[in-house]
């Protein structure tokens, strides 16, 4: 436990991101484990509005515009 301590208060900027990535990493694959063990397949299906939302198409514009719509409404409104 020290050792983060010392890790993330140190002076040198790299030691700092590569820590704290390097937390954010095993937290995120430690709940996807989890609730990939836990949770009962297709338990989110239809809740969620990614889910609802054809995103996908054949052309490479369209996609992009519609996976940039979807991100910045959700960073603005908080759908």
């Amino acid at each position: 436990m020290d050792f983060i301590r010392q890790s993330l208060t140190s002076k040198n900027i790299l030691i700092r991101t590569v820590t704290l990535w390097t937390i954010g990493f095993v937290l995120m694959y430690a709940s996807w484990v989890v609730s990939y063990r836990t949770l009962p397949e297709g338990i989110l299906i239809g809740v969620l509005l990614v889910s609802r939302i054809e995103i996908a198409t054949y052309e490479l514009m369209s996609t992009f515009s519609r996976i940039f719509s979807y991100n910045f409404l959700w960073s603005v409104f908080h759908l």
